[in-house]
């Protein structure tokens, strides 16, 4: 019996530490503009919906013009499109120390200050470890590439063992050297040219802004503001006329209605509807007397 209640209290303890290791490395969805994927092992690849959670063992891939947004606490990640990114499992994770693992595409991530390097991210060709910053990498077939937005990034090479610090505004690139499978790395000081990190640099500053309107769009607005002031103008001095026009028809049938025993005064929508019955007549009547002009 008491093997039987140990038993049950280690499988007991064994998944309550389980689901706390899932839950400080998971990630929630919070922003989504595009599509994108969720890959579980051993289980059906589906569609991420906003409000959902990455967790540890799965592997994340968006779609071509697809963004998303990764948040946990403070930290965040900001994934763009054509970006597959994976979490290790629990097995390869330890408390308090985050591991990304990008295999293609640009991540921008901003990570909670420690006095330890708590946060790194792996690609093919280096590693990034961070005590809290903000960098981006981007990643393609050749080469990883990363620049520092704040703070300080720890860069290795993975083939050579190359260690160097990025500071804010410097860049570094590990690029795989044509005919070979040597990975040299080489960082770039502010201010200096590099296609890959100035196209990385874009992409991080374009991120949150909204695409800028082109000139047709542009006319097409100012035209239909235009319009609508127009109408909303034309409507104004029509609505006025018909009112001092039912005004006027009202003042000269108040004799009548004072002989019927009908109240003089009638509240503007009465009005109008009396001046729509008198212009009917009205014109039933020219018409009728155009009629008769003509035999």
């Amino acid at each position: 019996m008491m093997k039987y209640l140990v038993v049950a209290i280690m499988a007991l303890v064994g998944t309550t530490t389980l689901a706390q290791a899932q839950s400080e490395h998971a990630w929630k969805l919070s922003k989504i503009n595009g599509k994108a994927w969720i890959e579980v092992p051993g289980h059906e690849t589906f569609r991420v919906k906003r409000n959902r959670y990455l967790f540890p063992g799965q592997t994340l891939s968006t779609n071509a013009r697809t963004r998303l947004l990764l948040t946990r606490g403070k930290e965040r990640i900001q994934v763009g499109s054509n970006t597959v990114m994976s979490l290790p499992t629990v097995k390869e994770l330890s408390p308090g120390k985050t591991i990304i693992r990008q295999k293609a595409g640009t991540i921008h991530l901003a990570v909670n200050k420690k006095n330890v390097k708590h946060f790194s991210v792996e690609t093919p060709f280096m590693v990034a470890a961070v005590k809290g910053t903000q960098f981006s990498i981007s990643l393609n077939k050749d080469s990883s590439n990363i620049r520092v937005h704040e703070g300080i990034v720890e860069v290795s090479n993975r083939q050579t063992n190359e260690v160097v610090d990025i500071t804010a505004g410097q860049s570094a690139s590990v690029v795989k050297q044509q005919g070979t499978r040597v990975a040299q790395m080489s960082v770039y000081d502010r201010g200096e040219y590099n296609p890959d990190i100035a196209a990385l640099a874009v992409k991080h500053e374009n991120y949150n802004q909204q695409p800028k309107e082109g000139f047709i769009s542009t006319t097409a607005s100012l035209a239909m503001s235009l319009l609508t002031a127009v109408l909303g103008f034309v409507a104004g001095v029509i609505n006025g006329t018909i009112n001092a026009i039912a005004g006027v028809v009202t003042s000269l049938l108040s004799p009548i209605f004072s002989l019927f025993g009908f109240e003089e005064s009638l509240s503007p929508f009465g009005q109008k509807i009396l001046l729509a019955i008198f212009a009917t007549i009205a014109m039933a009547s020219s018409f009728a007397y155009w009629k008769l002009r003509k035999r």
